[in-house]
């Protein structure tokens, strides 16, 4: 099956998603391969991502997954997702941990996932990819438009309508 994904984290190894079959680790020659019988949440990976505290994280069409020294933990609808449909993950400059998902966005913050009060609709579609500007922007590439929204008015539930702009064709 064919890779979705490649992550070099900064111990040097490097990490791949697959469609179907896991995601698989390349460190010192030799493979490590996870599955949903390690606590994956998916065998489809569309993203892997490592955070500033050492973990990996995983997007998959069942929820986000995490492997980090405490073991495995999938995170879904049940914990505040907005669909269990995870498509892309970003970290940004303030260790948040923003998760695109088929319904929308959804952060976590200080270990917690949080909701995201006041999301206007253009955030509340599929999300498929992220990234932030230097002024603190949020860029959301959605799946017919690219927005770019305040980051932390989108966290405090203070949006404008100045603070969301939205290029499409």
């Amino acid at each position: 099956m064919g890779t979705l994904q490649f992550r070099r984290p900064r111990d040097g190894a490097v990490w791949a998603g697959t469609i179907g079959r896991g995601a698989s680790r390349l460190e010192d020659g030799a493979f490590a391969s996870y599955t949903t019988k390690d606590g994956l949440a998916s065998n489809t990976v569309a993203a892997v991502l490592e955070t500033a505290d050492g973990a990996i994280w995983f997007a998959t069409p069942s929820g986000a997954s995490v492997k980090s020294a405490d073991g495995w933990r999938r995170y879904s609808t049940a914990d505040g997702l907005p669909s269990n449909d995870v498509n892309t993950l970003f970290e940004d400059s303030a260790r948040n941990l923003w998760i695109g998902t088929a319904g929308g966005l959804a952060v976590m913050r200080d270990r917690r996932l949080q909701s995201l009060p006041g999301v206007p609709a253009p955030l509340r579609a599929s999300i498929l990819g992220l990234a932030e500007d230097r002024a603190g922007g949020l860029w959301v590439a959605a799946t017919d438009q690219v927005l770019r929204v305040d980051r932390e008015k989108l966290l405090r539930g203070t949006l404008g309508a100045g603070d969301l702009r939205q290029f499409s064709a």
